[in-house]
């Protein structure tokens, strides 16, 4: 079974809304509304991550989780910024953070860039497990 990339993935998903919007305009019976339009609300820079290369986020209870690509930890840190914890972790190349059922998740992609290898690497993706070293 071959995979699709996000990128194709994407492309085709926005090809197909685009010809089903086309089709459905000219369609006479088509009675949905308008979707009105709005202007989005302005951007608000909140704070820095604390190693500045965030690749994941996840919103909890204790505060906000923030995966660190490069040094593959994870941060809890309040909504000002404030580290309450970091977690070192076997990840690899970080691209997403969860939290859940009393464990910690991170997605790998492969091999770390922007670092020297660790022991850790490994190539492909993969999905990582570790307690949630926390409160």
């Amino acid at each position: 079974m071959g995979f699709v990339r996000r990128r194709d993935f994407l492309g085709f998903t926005g090809a197909a809304f685009s010809v089903a919007r086309i089709v459905e305009a000219q369609d006479p019976r088509s009675t949905q509304p308008e979707v009105p339009l709005r202007k989005p609300n302005a951007v608000v820079k909140l704070f820095k991550s604390p190693e500045g290369h965030p690749n994941g986020l996840e919103n909890t209870n204790d505060g906000l989780r923030i995966a660190e690509e490069v040094s593959e930890r994870a941060y809890l840190v309040d909504w000002t910024g404030k580290v309450l914890h970091k977690v070192d972790t076997e990840s690899h190349n970080t691209s997403g953070i969860a939290v859940g059922w009393g464990y910690l998740w991170m997605s790998a992609n492969g091999r770390g860039v922007g670092r020297d290898p660790r022991p850790t690497d490994r190539p492909g993706g993969e999905i990582l497990q570790m307690r949630s070293q926390d409160r």
